[in-house]
């Protein structure tokens, strides 16, 4: 998971603002501890009455060249306060080395089932 988001340009959840995010994967099968991961994010687009937000990456050393992404919160099917919600997660990316599509998606799905959990347990804290 992230380890560290911090803002490094722009005003915090205004269209253009970039924040850095890194984090250090678990240890490998050897129990050594590959090199941090890092990603400057840009965020294009911000829709609070939509429920949802765009953003791209802009600089990374984790080989993507053209990732843009969409989050939207959608809401439960009844209409009502507590039928809950969904997350949809929608990207364009460009090939990136050493991934399959397949193994590509599933590593930002685990990123994604990672982020969830967290929500999952802020929410029954």
């Amino acid at each position: 998971m992230i380890s560290t988001c911090s803002l490094v340009e722009g005003v915090s959840g205004q269209p253009g603002c970039v924040r850095y995010c890194s984090m250090v994967p678990s240890t490998d099968i050897a129990g050594e501890v590959p090199p941090k991961l890092w990603v400057n994010e840009r965020l294009l687009t911000l829709d609070p009455i939509g429920h949802s937000l765009s953003y791209e990456i802009t600089e990374n050393n984790m080989g993507f060249t053209r990732y843009v992404a969409t989050l939207k919160v959608v809401g439960g099917s009844g209409g009502g306060d507590d039928d809950g919600c969904s997350l949809e997660w929608c990207f364009e990316a460009d090939p990136v080395d050493g991934f399959s599509e397949e193994s590509l998606v599933a590593y930002l799905q685990n990123g994604l089932d990672g982020m969830a959990a967290k929500v999952e347990d802020a929410l029954h804290a």
